[in-house]
């Protein structure tokens, strides 16, 4: 799911290559399909990490989506003003996914459980 959700994303490619402002929207509804993922992070974390650890794995998890949110405007501000066009920064965004998916085929790999303590 997390694969399919992220692969979503790609869709903001043709976003900005249409130029019928309808297409364009129904393409950037597909590339929100990657909030999809969110969930399924939260699970996997859930699922793996270690139960005295969850709430500092949690921590770090979210931290790191926070720095992407704050980072993301500013880098894409800073490419529209350079460029004059969103489409780099659209371009950008793609590139972080696929970087990060590439990462979660590589290097999380095959996910299995952590040992949970009887509490």
């Amino acid at each position: 799911m997390l694969t399919v959700a992220f692969l979503c994303g790609l869709m903001l490619i043709p976003a900005v290559r249409v130029s019928n402002p309808q297409t364009a929207l129904t393409f950037f509804c597909a590339a929100s399909m990657v909030g999809l993922a969110t969930g399924n992070m939260m699970a996997i974390l859930q699922g793996c990490a270690p139960t005295a650890r969850l709430g500092f794995w949690t921590g770090w998890e979210n931290f790191a989506g926070n720095l992407g949110g704050v980072l993301s405007p500013i880098a894409t501000g800073f490419l529209i003003v350079r460029t004059g066009s969103y489409a780099p920064g659209f371009g950008v965004a793609v590139l972080v996914l696929l970087a990060v998916l590439l990462c979660y085929w590589i290097v999380v790999g095959e996910l299995e459980p952590a040992e949970r303590q009887a509490e």
